[in-house]
């Protein structure tokens, strides 16, 4: 690869498209990236949430009152939850794990289905030559 080579060059969306349409075919493609990460992360972590509000209404009545325990008390620096007593801390480290035990089990099917869609891509086989100075013919190809 030359120091001039593209990410569009990279990729079958660039080796599909011609020269003229390389720049719209790579933006749509980062576009699309960041956007799917964006909605990945906020479905991640509204279930997240959802889950450590579960976990921590369901805490054992020995460790600590339910009033004192809660999302907002949760959200201060590592050494706020460090400072609660043992029993405490332990159940907040449960409901913490239980929680992400939670967004594993909700990633293994969008893993499995886009295993799938990799799998349906079309092989697109690359270039052996570099067709260098030859633009101008690639832009008059339709």
């Amino acid at each position: 690869m030359t120091a001039q080579t593209t990410e569009a060059d990279r990729t079958d969306t660039g080796r599909s498209r011609a020269l003229s349409q390389r720049g719209t075919a790579t933006s749509a493609t980062v576009f699309f990236r960041l956007l799917g990460g964006s909605l990945g992360t906020a479905l991640f972590g509204a279930v997240l949430l959802n889950r450590l509000q579960h976990n921590l209404a369901v805490l054992p009545a020995g460790t600590t009152g339910r009033a004192s325990v809660n999302v907002a008390s949760l959200q201060g620096a590592p050494q706020q939850l460090r400072s609660r007593a043992g029993p405490v801390l332990h159940a907040l480290l449960e409901a913490f794990a239980r929680s992400y035990q939670a967004i594993y089990w909700w990633a293994v099917p969008f893993a499995v289905a886009t295993l799938l869609l990799a799998l349906l891509l079309r092989e697109t086989p690359l270039r052996t030559t570099a067709h260098v100075g030859r633009g101008e013919q690639e832009e008059a190809t339709p």
